[in-house]
């Protein structure tokens, strides 16, 4: 028992089959292409937003540092003031 042979023939249902196909393929491109663009922005926007906090530390962590330096000046210069007041403000010789 033999196959008939296969028969090349083009018809409509064949035509409508392969754009119905090709369409899906190029709609999973663009969304797949659309998807990747935008993770790439949100993670473009994540490390301006983390250059924007890093900088914010940074600038923290310097107002604190001359807090504490600010701080140390002034606990010196009171206890000069205090040590004066002690010694009866004796006038410089």
């Amino acid at each position: 028992m033999t196959l008939p042979p296969i028969e090349s023939r083009i018809t409509t249902g064949n035509v409508i089959a392969t754009l119905t196909s090709l369409l899906g393929l190029v709609t999973a491109i663009v969304a797949v292409s659309i998807a990747y663009a935008d993770l790439r922005a949100h993670r473009d926007y994540t490390r301006e937003q983390m250059g924007k906090l890093e900088s914010r530390i940074e600038k923290s962590e310097t107002q604190q540092r001359n807090l504490g330096e600010s701080l140390a000046r002034m606990e010196g210069d009171i206890r000069y003031i205090r040590q004066a007041f002690e010694r009866g403000l004796q006038p410089p010789r």
